[in-house]
């Protein structure tokens, strides 16, 4: 068996002062940031976290998400074989 090292990927919805934004957690280190939007990065929370993690050195070998009940998204997995870089 392959071990994988995991970042959980969620939404967090615009408040009335904040806009939609991200949290990467790293659940090996148990430790996340929490991701903007700009101009020049992309547009999407995992292709945004994807982005951000290749910044770090951290590169994505594969995904698995979790949907409810009704087949809503609710948070994506990002699989890397990198068990040491950190986050910050």
């Amino acid at each position: 068996m392959k071990n994988l090292r995991a970042f959980k990927v969620e939404t967090i919805q615009a408040t009335n002062t904040k806009p939609e934004r991200i949290k990467l957690t790293d659940l090996r280190f148990s430790n996340s940031v929490t991701l903007n939007y700009g101009a020049t990065t992309a547009h999407t929370p995992i292709s945004r976290s994807i982005e951000y993690l290749n910044e770090k050195g951290i590169f994505i070998d594969s995904q698995a998400w979790s949907e409810n009940k009704q087949g809503q998204h609710q948070f994506t997995i990002l699989l890397t074989t990198d068990f040491t870089k950190q986050l910050q």
